[in-house]
């Protein structure tokens, strides 16, 4: 019944979307027109910096939400209903600042189905992640540095690509086999 709902509400919500798309555009050839006429540039700023940081904290605040972790006021959702709430509170922010443009980027980029299942936590309901990319890439770049790049301070891209294929790779590789003959035991 409530994800009825909630289609219903989305169908509305992209029908609203078309319809100011489709304003935009007529907006668009009007002002396009007139400023040919009138030889005037107009300077369109796409994200003014009053909102930037706003829109950040809003795309943040989505990534972190789960279907296992409550909200704020302490309710369990969905992932459908975790997206939903995600794409309308990003497009009412973006139509109460006659942001457009924002909208259509954050849209098409970011807060599709298609595009939301690739970053967002809740799209994956039954898992958590624990670790971000960016923290995993950086222990082990601190590892490599560490064992196998003591003595450089900015080594060069060929030496960290010789000594990751000669060195690092072949470590993990016997490392690999040990732990599948039964020799060696996995650390975690």
């Amino acid at each position: 019944m409530q994800t009825v709902r909630f289609r219903k509400e989305i169908i509305t919500m992209l029908q609203q979307q078309k319809q100011t798309l489709i304003l935009s555009m007529k907006i668009s050839i009007l002002l396009s027109e007139t400023a040919s006429v009138q030889k005037s540039t107009v300077i369109h700023d796409f994200a003014p910096k009053e909102f930037r940081d706003a829109i950040l904290d809003m795309i943040v605040y989505h990534f972190h939400l789960h279907p296992m972790i409550p909200n704020d006021q302490n309710q369990y959702f969905t992932a459908d209903e975790i997206w939903f709430i995600s794409v309308r509170e990003m497009y009412q922010f973006c139509v109460q600042k006659d942001l457009r443009n924002v909208w259509a980027y954050m849209w098409t980029n970011w807060y599709q189905k298609s595009t939301w299942r690739l970053w967002a936590r809740s799209a994956s309901s039954d898992k958590m992640g624990l670790y971000k990319t960016t923290m995993l890439v950086e222990a082990h770049w601190k590892v490599i540095k560490r064992d196998y790049l003591p003595r450089f301070f900015r080594p060069r891209l060929d030496l960290v690509v010789f000594i990751i294929t000669h060195r690092l790779l072949p470590h993990y590789q016997r490392r690999y086999a040990q732990v599948i003959s039964g020799r060696e035991k996995e650390s975690w």
